[in-house]
């Protein structure tokens, strides 16, 4: 309950922090029409004020609360359980798999443990919230509307189905399996990498230091903030196919078609719109995340 309770709270706070930078990007992502660039979206944003006032910048963000405090709680309660069992998969089976030493190699079999675990925590979490997270993306992506986030929910199942409701599921599977990989391996690594260091400075002019007491939340902060950019950079031509297909409800097509569609009628850059603003948000999001979860 600890940790579940932990992750979801640094969820919404994260979450909450960038949600009008979120905002402004769900707007471009699924407008092909909109070229993106900063100054574009900062007129954006004061366009939003001007006509919809300060609180619609936070448009979608109590759904969005709905989605992402499970979310995160559960991909924080999962990633240890995880992490546990392929660190025994790691350092057990895999060495005579692979047949290598699993002292030798002891850094790198710990690194694909963690990013192991961390697919696999985002894969669960992902899939248990998909809907709530679908529903934040439309409420997001539209101006005011006469009906609630409830009632579009209606509308959505009946209009397309049940399965309207996991629509963009793929992309956001294959994007969250390295994303989240990446994100928890690099968070840990850098920590565990961090406290190792610092054990060892202490141990050498003989001082005793508590391993929880040597990584300050400045440092909590950075690493998060590495964590996200690498992750968030790398998988982020996913999160455009996926916005495109839960807002604009583009079903039927595959998410190598999507991408190849996408390439073709906007140009490479129409799989990284938004991704500048991204590198502000998403970093700050995952850093906050991991920092206040801890």
């Amino acid at each position: 309950l600890e940790t579940l309770f932990s992750g979801a709270i640094a969820g919404a706070v994260a979450k909450s922090v960038v949600a009008p930078a979120d905002r402004v990007k769900i707007i471009y992502q699924v407008d092909a029409q909109k070229q993106f660039t900063l100054n574009a979206a900062l007129r954006t944003a004061r366009q939003i004020i001007q006509t919809e006032g300060v609180p619609a910048l936070w448009r979608g963000n109590g759904v969005q609360m709905i989605r992402v405090m499970p979310y995160a709680g559960v991909s924080f309660l999962a990633f240890p359980k995880y992490d546990a069992y392929m660190n025994k998969f790691t350092n057990l089976q895999l060495p005579s798999l692979l047949g290598i030493d699993p002292v030798e190699n002891e850094d790198q079999l710990r690194i694909f443990s963690r990013f192991c675990a961390g697919a696999a925590a985002g894969a669960t979490a992902t899939t248990m919230t998909y809907p709530l997270d679908m529903l934040r993306a439309r409420f997001a992506a539209t101006g005011p509307a006469a009906k609630g986030p409830l009632a579009d929910l209606a509308s959505l199942v009946r209009s397309r189905g049940v399965l309207s409701l996991y629509s963009g599921l793929s992309p956001t599977l294959i994007g969250i399996i390295p994303y989240g990989g990446i994100s928890f391996a690099t968070f840990e690594t850098l920590k565990a990498m961090h406290i190792k260091q610092a054990i060892k400075r202490a141990e050498s002019i003989g001082e005793e230091i508590s391993s929880t007491a040597t990584l300050p939340v400045s440092v909590r902060l950075f690493y998060g903030g590495t964590a996200g950019l690498l992750a968030q950079s790398i998988t982020y031509p996913l999160d455009v196919v996926r916005r495109r297909v839960q807002v604009l409800g583009k079903t039927g097509m595959s998410t190598r078609e999507a991408i190849i569609n996408i390439a073709r009628t906007e140009g490479v850059r129409g799989l990284y719109k938004g991704l500048t603003m991204n590198w502000v948000k998403g970093p700050l999001s995952v850093a906050v995340s991991f920092a206040v979860n801890d």
